[in-house]
């Protein structure tokens, strides 16, 4: 019985393992929100529920995990960008607590996470796709560089 528990163990672990490496993934902690394709007012209500759950955790940061259709043109990717760009400046909130992740894929994703101060960036990312970085206080600098107009 114990070698049939430790094979089923040994089976999950590589499971989990090549699951891994096909995702960017942040090991710690669990998303916040997550959602497909949306309405603009429901997204907008997603990023402000994201806000206010940031401005609850006095030192976390928050990561915005932006997976772009690869299928979608430039100027929709960058209209999709600029949307919580906007609402940076509408909510005057503070972008120096913000890191995107942007990524093309086969659909368009967003996911929420909160991370607290605490954790290294270094022990959080694992990647496996080709990916930008950006910090929230460059995002439209950025959004300009990617998808000039």
């Amino acid at each position: 019985m114990k070698q049939i528990i430790a094979g089923l163990i040994l089976i999950l672990a590589f499971s989990f393992v090549s699951f891994a490496q096909k995702e960017i993934r942040i090991v710690d902690p669990h998303p916040f929100d997550s959602f497909g394709k949306l309405s603009l007012n429901d997204r907008k209500g997603r990023f402000d529920n994201f806000f206010a759950a940031l401005s609850n955790n006095g030192d976390a940061k928050g990561v915005v995990i932006f997976e772009l259709d690869k299928n979608e043109s430039k100027a929709k990717k960058r209209k999709r960008l600029e949307e919580i760009s906007k609402r940076f400046n509408f909510r005057k909130i503070d972008k120096f607590r913000f890191t995107f992740i942007v990524y093309e894929g086969d659909e368009e994703f967003t996911t929420f996470r909160l991370i607290p101060k605490t954790k290294n960036w270094d022990d959080l990312l694992y990647e496996d796709r080709d990916y930008k970085l950006i910090k929230g206080e460059e995002l439209q600098q950025k959004i300009n560089e990617l998808f000039p107009k």
